[in-house]
């Protein structure tokens, strides 16, 4: 687990994530990243708050939650900046992500999409989210996530 600072080439080791129960559902579509981008910047995005000047308070926040090595905390904390971007260009991606949290599921989109992952409190959970979803898109997984 790292902080990726800069333009993504400073990376500062964090304490190890705990596993997490992943489900990870790809709807069959490709996103086109340069255009999630092009809307992002469209949208006027202010750069966050820095509480203490070099993160934000987003940022803090979750790692102080990899910090506790509390899953709940952590799943509580996830942001992406991406999203507002990509549901308004791909507004079936905001309903894959409705459809996981109404299983019960954490959800975020992961980079620009077009996959949306859940985050789900146990096994059995992502298992049972895995199977409603199952025939529905083209790619449900249920994972556990690894650290390296």
């Amino acid at each position: 687990t790292a902080l990726a600072c800069g333009i993504g080439e400073d990376l500062q080791p964090q304490p190890p994530c705990p596993e997490l129960r992943l489900v990870l559902v790809n709807p069959g579509f490709a996103v086109n990243t340069a255009s999630v981008y092009a809307q992002y910047d469209l949208n006027n995005n202010a750069p966050e708050d820095r509480a203490d000047g070099k993160y934000s308070v987003a940022t803090q926040s979750m790692l102080q939650a990899l910090q506790s090595g509390d899953p709940t905390q952590i799943r509580e904390r996830l942001f992406n900046a991406l999203e507002p971007p990509a549901f308004q260009l791909f507004p079936p991606l905001a309903a894959l992500k409705q459809e996981l949290t109404a299983l019960g599921l954490s959800a975020l989109l992961c980079g620009s999409g077009a996959t949306v992952m859940g985050i789900a409190a146990d096994k059995k959970r992502a298992a049972i989210a895995a199977d409603k979803l199952q025939g529905k898109y083209p790619f449900v997984r249920a994972v556990t996530s690894q650290n390296f």
